[in-house]
């Protein structure tokens, strides 16, 4: 029973060409004429739904769940290597760019190409091809942003080293992917002999945070003309900041649904910095930056407005406000008509959480200053531990209205 964590999949399919090297990569002897080059097959799909196991996005100034345009304006970087070690001997950071040839009737038509062509080789028992996205080139590494803020060299087992965003607006994710493949893909009817699908996860969790009022008495209805209005929501913890993705290895889980038994992978992740970390959503847009108090000492941002649908906002007669809450989940966070997230590194333990919520409660007498004001605290756990490709919703119910 998972009552505050939905799992989801993402599946990802499409059209994506692999096949090369660096100026940095261990020398490798091209294939003989005639033998199968690699490629891949690769799209991105925001197809989540309760039943799925998922993910989150790579982010490109906005938040939500990445699609495949999102993709073929990031790029991919990839990593190959027939040796036990894991250090990468045919693809070292291999930067795979998507190019456009669409027109008026397929404007997202294209393909992704890289220099140069790489070949199946003929032994396949070490063989492994780990990637992710969005592609960054190790020179222009900025340890000072989040995100990615360091790459394997490429003597060593490939890593990306990411950085979480104490800003919730600067949250980046990062799609990640790993496979062992045993033998050269068959050709198919769309598809050359060499072709791999390539199925892409999330490399982070994901939480989603909503809002409802909690259910009313069998045989009632609430009181009329109530409104519940939320004017902020705090999340608190002690939250991984930085940690080391491996794109070498995986993590592998046999779960039962329902009657069946499913191999469920998750990303691998070492080297983790944690801080003390107080998200904030509320309604005041200049309550908008990033505060650390060494004697506590934690973190402290901002996340940013509470959507127009369930928020209270300050100043405005309660006869212009949104209609308020109500019994069916509403989410708290959007861009738009975009929804967005909370997005943590996995740790090899529960991620605990305290989340403290304050609300107005009004009932419509004619006046518009006539409210009584709540709040209310618990503590929630997310996952044990809190794994990668995985989204997790909270639901806030407020009691006794």
């Amino acid at each position: 029973m998972f009552s505050q964590k939905n799992i989801y999949q993402l599946a990802v399919t499409g059209a994506l060409l692999l096949a090369g090297c660096t100026s940095d990569d261990v020398a490798f002897e091209a294939a003989p004429a005639g033998s199968v080059p690699l490629s891949f097959t690769c799209s991105s799909d925001d197809g989540f739904s309760d039943d799925d196991q998922g993910g989150t996005r790579a982010v490109l100034g906005y938040q939500g769940p990445m699609d495949s345009e999102d993709l073929r304006h990031t790029g991919f970087g990839v990593f190959a290597s027939q040796r036990v070690d894991g250090t990468p001997d045919m693809m070292y950071n291999q930067e795979v760019k998507f190019t456009y040839t669409g027109d008026k009737t397929d404007p997202l038509k294209g393909y992704w190409s890289y220099q140069p062509t790489k070949y199946w080789p003929s032994d396949l028992t070490h063989f492994y091809i780990g990637a992710y996205a969005p592609y960054q080139d190790p020179v222009a590494v900025d340890s000072d942003e989040p995100g990615i803020i360091g790459i394997s060299e490429n003597s060593h087992e490939p890593y990306i080293e990411f950085r979480r965003s104490l800003k919730p607006e600067d949250c980046v994710d990062l799609l990640w992917y790993f496979g062992q493949p045993s033998t050269v893909p068959a050709a198919t009817a769309d598809h050359e002999a060499g072709t791999l699908a390539m199925n892409m996860g999330h490399a982070l969790a994901r939480l989603e945070v909503s809002v409802k009022l909690s259910d009313p008495p069998a045989n009632s209805d609430p009181p009329a003309n109530t409104k519940v209005l939320l004017e902020s929501i705090e999340i608190f913890g002690s939250m991984a900041s930085e940690g080391r993705l491996m794109l070498n290895k995986q993590i592998t889980e046999t779960k039962t649904v329902g009657e069946d038994k499913v191999t469920v992978h998750y990303p691998k992740w070492d080297m983790q910095k944690t801080v003390n970390h107080r998200f904030l959503i509320d309604n005041d847009e200049s309550n908008n930056g990033v505060i650390y108090d060494g004697s506590i000492p934690e973190y402290r941002a901002n996340y940013g407005i509470i959507d127009a649908n369930v928020r209270y906002v300050e100043g405005l007669p309660y006869k212009w406000q949104p209609a308020g809450l109500s019994t069916t989940a509403q989410n708290v966070l959007s861009d738009l008509d975009r929804k967005t997230y909370i997005y943590l590194i996995p740790k090899a333990e529960a991620q605990s959480l305290t989340v403290n919520v304050k609300y107005r409660k009004m009932t419509d007498a004619g006046a518009d200053d006539t409210y009584n004001t709540g709040s209310q605290t618990a503590g929630i756990t997310l996952g044990n531990p809190l794994r990668g490709n995985t989204p997790y919703k909270l639901i806030i119910k407020l009691n006794n209205i």
